[in-house]
């Protein structure tokens, strides 16, 4: 059965509910939780080739990832042919002088069973499934001048994708990103 074209509609009061509980929980003072988490994992610099921005051949960008992820997702993003590059050492390239840039990220979601729970959520109170798991992240850049982030990342999707032992895996890009504001 197809939905109707006024399904969108008529979840309108269900919606408008929703979304006065919604400004109710934002007009409500919060305590501040800072550090509430305990403290965040040691992070380590790593360096990449941005695709946005042509540096000389002897420099690399630097951003930062937990150890752990990078001693996971590194051997991953630098496979034979995907055309990703990350790095924890300089070698003999310099450090390029580049601020406000943020590298690009795979990102992804992975958990070896497809485990769900219904829970509601704080702020509208609807319902939502929420799904067991873990999620890595790590930069990228690219390994040649002629590499383009879209193809890169798709290139590591599809080998992600392929790695078994998980029932769900999940594949995300945050897109490189320049800042004049930084």
């Amino acid at each position: 059965m197809s939905r109707s074209r006024d399904s969108r509609i008529k979840q309108a009061p269900r919606l408008a509910e929703a979304f006065q509980r919604l400004q109710a929980y934002e007009a409500q003072p919060r305590e501040i939780n800072v550090g509430s988490q305990g403290p965040r994992e040691p992070r380590t610099n790593v360096y990449v080739k941005p695709f946005g921005l042509d540096l000389p051949a002897d420099q690399l960008a630097q951003t930062s990832i937990t150890a752990d992820q990078y001693s996971t997702m590194a051997p991953i993003v630098n496979g034979a042919g995907t055309g990703a590059e990350v790095t924890d050492t300089l070698g003999t390239n310099d450090l390029a002088p580049v601020r406000g840039f943020t590298a690009a990220k795979v990102k992804w979601f992975r958990n070896a069973t497809v485990s769900s729970t219904t829970v509601r959520s704080q702020r509208t109170n609807l319902p939502y499934l929420k799904y067991a798991g873990e999620t890595l992240t790590c930069p990228f850049g690219r390994a040649t001048e002629t590499d383009n982030m879209y193809d890169v990342f798709n290139t590591l999707k599809s080998g992600i994708l392929e790695i078994s032992g998980f029932q769900m895996s999940r594949v995300s890009l945050t897109r490189e990103m320049f800042s004049l504001h930084r």
